[in-house]
């Protein structure tokens, strides 16, 4: 007996258990299969791809973090460094206003502007901090007006208008400044002071840590006096601060 080439066919598929007759049926089954296997390969490739999408924005994320840190860094290094060089013009002015007269530097009672704290109030050219102190460009980094403390005498007084260096001439004796008045720092004790010049900071602010409550009149008040005050640097947040002792200054006067 001879069999037609569909018999052939369908004999060959019931021998070997297959539920199809025909080539179509097969055809659909073989392509479900090959769709499947395509969708989970698919899937894990698209799997693979978001972890290392996720690694990469974290490593991104680390390098703008580091990046934002050392850029602050070098800002805050910019800010200390112009505040130090303005606190230096301000010191070599009133040195300058110094080597005129041969006394200490005189100031009236200044004050910055609640509303405008780079501005200053009741200030006289005349006197030497308020000429000094209260010029435009003599700001801090962050636009404040520097302080100004006095040093004292042995005897407790103020050095404001006291000769600084002996004048034979006129019979007149330098004026120490007191030995206990002094300064705390990191590097030690500095005694002997003639006038310290503060900057406040970003805050604007004194240090509260640092300068006990007699050493300004508040917060506003733009010269303060060592009597009855020594300051801790010790403790400063945020203040910068620049230290001219009688010694030093005589120094530089007698040249």
């Amino acid at each position: 007996m001879q069999f037609s080439k569909a018999n052939q066919r369908g004999a060959f598929f019931a021998i070997q258990g297959l539920p199809g007759h025909n080539g179509t049926q097969t055809d659909n089954a073989c392509m479900k299969t090959s769709s499947i296997k395509k969708y989970e390969s698919d899937s894990q490739t698209a799997g693979v791809t978001m972890i290392e999408l996720g690694m990469v924005l974290a490593v991104i994320g680390l390098i703008l973090f580091a990046a934002i840190g050392a850029w602050r860094s070098v800002v805050e290094s910019r800010q200390i460094a112009r505040t130090t060089s303005v606190m230096q013009q301000a010191k070599n002015c009133l040195v300058e206003r110094m080597v005129h007269s041969l006394q200490y530097p005189t100031y009236s009672d200044l004050q910055t502007d609640q509303q405008e704290p780079a501005q200053c109030i009741s200030h006289d050219p005349q006197k030497d901090v308020d000429d000094c102190l209260c010029r435009p460009g003599i700001r801090d980094a962050w636009g404040n007006r520097l302080r100004f403390v006095e040093g004292i005498t042995e005897d407790g007084n103020s050095l404001q208008g006291e000769y600084a260096v002996d004048i034979p001439y006129r019979e007149t004796e330098a004026v120490e400044p007191a030995s206990d008045s002094s300064a705390i720092t990191e590097a030690g004790d500095k005694t002997g002071i003639a006038f310290i010049l503060i900057s406040p900071g970003p805050d604007g602010l004194l240090d509260e840590q640092v300068w006990p409550d007699n050493c300004f009149d508040d917060q506003d008040s733009i010269t303060g006096s060592l009597a009855d005050c020594t300051p801790d640097f010790t403790k400063r947040n945020d203040d910068q601060f620049l230290i001219i002792t009688g010694h030093e200054l005589r120094a530089i006067l007698s040249e």
